[in-house]
């Protein structure tokens, strides 16, 4: 796995979580046509999570709000599957 994550420091994505209260960003893992996701410390608890960010390129639109609806209702109703990250929460 080690050998598919960049080093933090690296320019590749914006580092989103930068002051953010609760999660501290370690490295990036993947960047796809939507998005990407990064590695980061939850604080309050001291786990590793995979924060996923996604794009707005539109600046916003409805298909994109659409998009990113379904994305987090498909999530939720896969439930607990052991191939498929828990969703915690989102944030903006």
């Amino acid at each position: 796995m080690k050998g598919h994550m960049r080093n933090a420091k690296d320019k590749g994505v914006p580092d989103l979580l930068q002051g953010h209260p609760h999660y501290e960003r370690l490295c990036d893992l993947q960047k796809g046509s939507s998005g990407f996701v990064q590695l980061a410390l939850d604080r309050r608890t001291g786990e590793q999570v995979a924060i996923k960010c996604i794009d707005y390129v539109g600046g916003g639109t409805a298909f994109e709000e659409r998009h990113i609806l379904r994305e987090l209702q498909n999530h939720r109703l896969a439930g607990r599957h052991p191939n498929i990250g828990e969703l915690l929460e989102g944030f903006a």
